[in-house]
């Protein structure tokens, strides 16, 4: 019977300890870029990925609990000779 116990709190043991670096750890790409810098970098990259952030952010603007973002890393790309960007 104590045996039993034992096994089942080193079990809890461990699911705690898993849970917490789980819960700790977050997804790096290995670039030493934060996930906003990511995002600026792709809306900067093109019309469709200027559009894609607009969107994403327009669907947070429902959340009334998300806080508002700083844009001052986007630089969308101008090109005098390009075809105007048609909106899906």
């Amino acid at each position: 019977m104590r045996a039993s116990i034992t096994t089942r709190r080193s079990w809890v043991a461990i699911a705690a300890v898993i849970l917490t670096l789980a819960a700790c750890s977050r997804a790096d790409n290995g670039d030493g870029l934060t996930d906003m810098q990511r995002e600026d970098q792709a809306a900067s990259a093109s019309a469709t990925g200027l559009f894609n952030f607009a969107r994403a952010q327009i669907s947070q603007g429902t959340n009334e609990t998300s806080e508002p973002r700083a844009i001052n890393g986007i630089a969308p790309q101008v090109v005098e000779i390009s075809e105007p960007f048609i909106l899906m």
